[in-house]
């Protein structure tokens, strides 16, 4: 179906998305979403609306894999989601058992109204009851009830290049205000590089600012085997990894040593910030003008 926000058209389809690891103790988990499927008018993200939540993006399905993989623990404990989008990775948190509840949150209403949506399909099917939404913005003020409340805040896909340095103060702000006060609670952030070292560099800052050590947990290849880090069988993820985040008093240094050759994290990306410093020089340097002295000109 279509509908029209504003002068945004954005055109609806429904998937049944599937998610299954070769080492989960849970069986396969079958989720069905409503999502967009293409738009028109404006763009996603125009003023203070940002729609992009519409649509899901690749680093939420790895998550969606890594969260099936924990199996029926609850070792995630009470949750919270940060720009929840179409509900998909809060509704595979409930359903694997993986979390004790969830709170899922997004900035936009539109897009939180189709996240409830889904919601209320798939608990029903699965008899899940565990699972709200909330209207939030990063950076807002919490009510009483979400203060220092949660075990774990997810967050898929939802730092990307377009993000301002505000904004993702703001979201690291929510996420300090948000999880409790000790030394288990944890960000757990699925994140997608899309303009090389960049927002990498600009991730790593920021979450050296606010105090959060950066921990590499797991990508495509550690959930299904190195030599199947990429299939047609999944759903693209665009060499997405899943990071656990915590609040460390030596969090700048220890994230300085991120972006080695060896790094699980950020491979390479110190020599990717080199060789762009290198090439920067390179373009701003001019060739002096050739001179003649006046003995020639005469």
């Amino acid at each position: 179906d279509d509908s029209c926000d504003s002068d945004l058209s954005i055109q609806y389809t429904s998937e049944t998305l599937q998610y299954s690891t070769p080492t989960s103790t849970n069986p396969p988990l079958e989720i069905k979403v409503k999502l967009a499927a293409s738009t028109r008018g404006r763009n996603i993200i125009s003023n203070n609306e940002d729609n992009t939540g519409i649509f899901i993006w690749p680093a939420s399905h790895l998550m969606c894999y890594y969260l099936n993989s924990l199996g029926k623990k609850s070792c995630l404990g009470k949750v919270c989601e940060l720009g929840c989008g179409v509900g998909l990775v809060g509704i595979t948190a409930v359903l694997s058992g993986s979390v004790s509840e969830c709170l899922c949150t997004d900035g936009d209403a539109n897009t939180l109204h189709l996240a409830q949506t889904n919601i209320d399909q798939n608990v029903h099917l699965h008899r899940v009851h565990h699972i709200r939404t909330e209207l939030m913005l990063f950076g807002a003020a919490l009510p009483e009830v979400h203060q220092h409340a949660f075990d774990t805040v997810l967050g898929a896909d939802i730092i990307y290049p377009s993000m301002s340095d505000e904004v993702l103060m703001l979201l690291f702000q929510s996420v300090d205000a948000l999880l409790k006060k000790d030394d288990d609670a944890r960000f757990v952030l699925s994140f997608v590089s899309r303009d090389g070292h960049i927002t990498p560099q600009r991730l790593i800052q920021a979450a050296s600012d606010a105090a959060f050590s950066i921990d590499f947990l797991a990508d495509e290849g550690t959930l299904f085997g190195e030599a199947s880090s990429f299939s047609p069988d999944r759903p693209p993820m665009m060499g997405a990894k899943v990071f656990a985040l915590r609040r460390n008093g030596n969090a700048a240094k220890l994230n300085d040593d991120l972006g080695g050759l060896t790094c699980k994290s950020f491979p390479g990306l110190k020599q990717k910030i080199l060789r762009a410093s290198e090439e920067s020089s390179e373009e701003e340097w001019e060739a002096p003008f050739s001179c003649t002295s006046s003995s020639d000109e005469e």
